[in-house]
């Protein structure tokens, strides 16, 4: 005998979930499509007024020869589902990867993009025997500072064409919108 609907049971990440977050997931997984191999692509929400941070995502589309990354602003509808969906704060001061149904953040989530990337910036990956708290606070300085040494940016302004056709989700800021507006 089949299970009604109301007697179906999810489970993300080992834990029970509503449906809701279960087909939230699912859809993600659709954007994101898979690569030549078959692998499901990965997740990075970045801040999308942050000079840095686009630059970030400038390295990992020139060195991602696999097709493993898609991209979308923090602030956008999709990424601030993901951070709802995960429990994460919606005004994270940091960049994140939703990798299959594990999300990273702070120095674990660039570490492990930089892991999965092509040339010797994947040997960075290798700073993860740094303790994880020291890691952090080296990410926390960064992150405080990245608006004073290199200032705000956006989208339209700063990303090419290739960094653009792998963007699943856009936002701009509204200036008149305070939520859209970094505190660092």
């Amino acid at each position: 005998m089949g299970s009604t609907e109301s007697e179906k049971v999810y489970f993300q990440n080992g834990r029970r979930v509503a449906k809701k977050d279960w087909e939230e997931h699912v859809d993600v997984a659709k954007q994101l499509g898979q690569n030549a191999a078959g692998i499901t692509r990965r997740l990075i929400l970045f801040d999308g007024q942050c000079r840095l941070c686009l630059g970030f995502v400038a390295i990992v589309t020139g060195r991602d020869s696999s097709d493993l990354f898609r991209f979308a602003p923090l602030q956008s509808k999709l990424g601030q589902d993901v951070l709802e969906s995960h429990g994460v704060p919606k005004d994270i001061d940091s960049v994140v990867l939703l990798r299959d149904k594990e999300l990273f953040t702070h120095s674990d989530a660039a570490l492990e993009v930089l892991g999965d990337l092509d040339g010797v910036i994947s040997g960075l990956w290798g700073l993860k025997v740094i303790p994880q708290v020291i890691r952090d606070m080296g990410y926390a300085l960064v992150a405080k500072s990245r608006f004073m040494l290199l200032g705000h940016s956006n989208i339209s302004e700063a990303a090419d064409e290739f960094i653009k056709a792998r963007l699943i989700d856009t936002w701009e800021p509204d200036p008149n919108d305070p939520l859209h507006t970094c505190g660092s």
